[in-house]
């Protein structure tokens, strides 16, 4: 059941809204975003939720509940992976409220660390793993 219905969902949100019914199943996590953040924590086309999917394990995705409010849906069996996506969510609504209109989503800053160990790496003679000075 789980798998056909985040597949509807994923194939609803091409077509527009998506909104969930059900949302007191225990393999969903719902988080009220303030307005202000939404777009933020989404990123440019949906990037810093696919990020944090990637990251956490576990499909996000933006709704609106039955008054038109936006919401987050995480959907993951595992509660450890809905609390780490949770985490990484709350961090990015308080830098999205300590900075307002900050440009670095999730996206950029997990793409930026990326490379910033690259360069940490390259730096100590590492480069890829396995290929170091020897």
């Amino acid at each position: 059941r789980r798998a056909r219905d985040y597949l509807g969902w994923l194939l609803a949100q091409m077509k527009g809204d998506v909104h969930v019914v059900d949302v007191n199943r225990p393999d969903l996590l719902v988080l009220d975003l303030p307005e202000a953040c939404v777009t933020f924590v989404a990123g440019a086309n949906g990037q810093s939720l696919r990020a944090i999917e990637a990251d956490s394990g576990t499909f996000c995705f933006i709704d609106r509940d039955s008054r038109g409010t936006q919401r987050l849906i995480v959907c993951s069996q595992d509660v450890k992976c809905r609390r780490n996506a949770e985490s990484i969510i709350r961090d990015q609504v308080a830098m999205q409220r300590s900075h307002p209109g900050a440009v670095e989503d999730y996206a950029y800053q997990r793409s930026r660390r990326r490379e910033e160990r690259k360069v940490q790496r390259a730096g100590r003679g590492g480069g890829p793993k396995g290929k170091g000075k020897g």
